[in-house]
């Protein structure tokens, strides 16, 4: 059995817009998230640096390695890697005023090179032209 089988992931996603939390869920850490912890543990992995948001609520996949809607912005970390405590890893991602604008319902967690490591969809955040909206993403080995 390879260690990708047996590792467990939870993820929770805390979505804020202008200071409010509007967002505070678990999340499911797909396939390809298992593959890359396991990678990452092995050594050979590449860090998550960015978050994508979109704008389509579809039920996630396991096997799924992209967002379903329309993208609205690549936002890359403000802490590119994460920041690691204990076991778990906490990622941060802003959308300044005027970025990703409109009805926000998804976003996911990927490596620059867009392996997505987890997926998040949720009901609508509408972002205006001058929202700012923060998302803290905690992904937990248990």
């Amino acid at each position: 059995m390879r260690i990708q089988e047996k590792i467990t992931l939870k993820g929770r996603l805390q979505v804020f817009l202008n200071d409010e939390k509007v967002v505070d869920d678990e999340n499911m850490v797909v396939d390809s998230g298992k593959a890359w912890a396991a990678s990452m543990l092995g050594g050979i992995g590449q860090p998550v640096m960015k978050m994508k948001v979109g704008n389509n609520s579809s039920p996630p996949d396991l096997l799924q390695t992209t967002l379903l809607g329309d993208i609205l912005a690549d936002l890359p970390l403000t802490n590119p890697g994460g920041d690691v405590y204990v076991n778990t890893i906490e990622f941060i991602a802003t959308a300044q005023v005027g970025v990703a604008t409109g009805p926000v319902q998804e976003v996911g967690l990927f490596t620059a090179a867009n392996l997505m490591v987890a997926r998040k969809a949720f009901p609508v955040v509408n972002k205006g032209v001058t929202d700012i909206m923060s998302f803290i993403w905690t992904l937990t080995v248990i």
